[in-house]
């Protein structure tokens, strides 16, 4: 297990594009899920922050319809917080998705959560 967990660990380390960084099964989960689906590794972090904020995993197609809904609205994931909910809302609301606000993260944070369904899994 630990010399599958390294070689996914090296995956991991060559989509984010650095030469030595350990992670948590979670987190390699999450990133090379986002690899294999052609996502780079930027909009895979405003992916993770989407479903830190929501307080669980909101799906790939929903977080790029967010991200583009952003860039379109000039506003960039990686500087919103938790008190940006209303921007969401209205992301949301425009888009037509179907998300749950009821778990919306009410402190910052400082490091991204990786869920699975509405697991936390790192």
């Amino acid at each position: 297990m630990e010399e599958k967990l390294t070689e996914r660990n090296r995956e991991l380390c060559k989509y984010l594009e650095t030469e030595n960084f350990e992670a948590e099964e979670g987190m390699i989960d999450f990133y090379l899920r986002c690899r294999n689906a052609d996502m780079n590794f930027a909009d895979a972090d405003r992916y993770a922050i989407c479903n830190t904020l929501f307080q669980y995993d909101i799906g790939m197609d929903n977080a790029r319809k967010i991200n583009n809904w952003m860039y379109e609205h000039d506003e960039e994931i990686y500087e919103l917080s938790y008190q940006n909910r209303e921007l969401f809302e209205e992301a949301v609301m425009e888009l037509g998705l179907d998300l749950d606000f009821s778990n919306w993260r009410t402190t910052d944070f400082e490091v991204y959560e990786y869920f699975n369904g509405k697991e936390n899994i790192a």
